[in-house]
């Protein structure tokens, strides 16, 4: 099988393999019991969603910065349209965040050029990374010093801020790398117009830590998600059922990176945890969380996409050469 063939194939298999993981989890679970936990949760989904979506926008913030002076460039159309487009192809395609930024590196290049527009984006990459470390850590803290610290989970939070750490460290420093900036430009060249294959030029753009920042207040904001979802489908209020939940998130999206939305991954991981939420005895309810989860990051995807390609009509071409 050739190369181009297995990344083709692969990522069917797996959605495959995923699609059937949930369905067996849905059967062992009890259906009626995860329908019920489902039906319990609707009338907090305004919420979740309005959550995702903020996140979603900070996404957006960060980058501004990283872009400097830059971003003057970008008007409200194109901020809509590569915002939306990143937001679903993080979701709904194979590697997840790294294939989102892809998308909005190739969004914005159009207007700041390819240089600009990659580097800034590998940069939030390595922003985003930094605030799963970041947040990773805040968890640990939080659960380790619950009544009951669920040890399992504490490594496994460890063991995901660690590689979010090293992987942060590396993507930013290789940002910066002339050779790579040279190698991503001739990359995406062929899909913009030549007026826009511009070199990124370093003080255009911006200091990464105020994008550290707001990617850390997104981690903190999800965690305030997950702690909504685990009281939507049943369960109790609290920071370590927040925190935990955002944990077993974490780890199940680790887990699940190559599988579009994680598919099977989180579903599984909340399964095998359900436990630390207080759903032992009920995994239904743990399941439900994933599920609600995977609605409610859908239809934003929807969203995300229809806003995307809607203000794409409001988006002045520019004319070649």
């Amino acid at each position: 099988m050739t190369s181009t063939l297995r990344s083709r194939v692969l990522p069917f298999v797996l959605l495959v393999a995923g699609l059937a993981l949930v369905a067996w989890l849905v059967m062992q679970a009890g259906p009626l019991a995860v329908w019920d936990a489902l039906r319990h949760a609707a009338p907090w989904l305004p919420a979740i969603v309005g959550l995702e979506v903020l996140m979603a926008t900070l996404d957006a913030v960060a980058v501004r910065g990283l872009l400097g002076a830059d971003s003057r460039q970008v008007t409200a159309p194109q901020w809509v349209r590569a915002t939306g487009l990143a937001y679903g192809a993080c979701i709904l395609l194979p590697a997840g965040r790294l294939t989102g930024e892809a998308v909005r590196a190739t969004t914005l290049a159009t207007t700041v050029g390819v240089g600009q527009a990659t580097l800034a984006c590998a940069r939030l990459q390595a922003s985003a990374l930094a605030g799963n470390a970041v947040i990773s850590v805040i968890g640990i803290l939080v659960l380790a010093f619950s009544p009951t610290p669920p040890s399992v989970l504490l490594i496994a939070l460890g063991a995901n801020g660690v590689a979010c750490g090293v992987l942060a460290t590396a993507v930013y420093y290789l940002a910066r790398h002339p050779g790579v900036g040279a190698w991503l430009r001739k990359r995406l060249a062929q899909f913009l117009p030549p007026a826009v294959e511009g070199a990124p030029t370093a003080a255009a753009l911006g200091d990464t830590l105020p994008a550290v920042g707001w990617c850390t207040l997104a981690r903190l904001l999800q965690a305030l998600q997950y702690g909504l979802v685990v009281v939507a489908v049943g369960g109790s209020w609290g920071v370590t059922n927040a925190f935990a939940a955002q944990a077993i998130h974490l780890v199940g999206a680790a887990v699940g990176d190559a599988i579009p939305g994680h598919l099977g991954a989180s579903e599984g991981t909340y399964r095998a945890f359900a436990g630390v939420l207080g759903f032992g005895a009920d995994p239904a309810r743990a399941l439900a969380i994933a599920l609600v989860m995977r609605a409610v990051q859908l239809c934003a995807a929807a969203g995300g996409l229809l806003a995307g390609f809607g203000a794409g009509r409001f988006i002045a071409r520019p004319e070649a050469p």
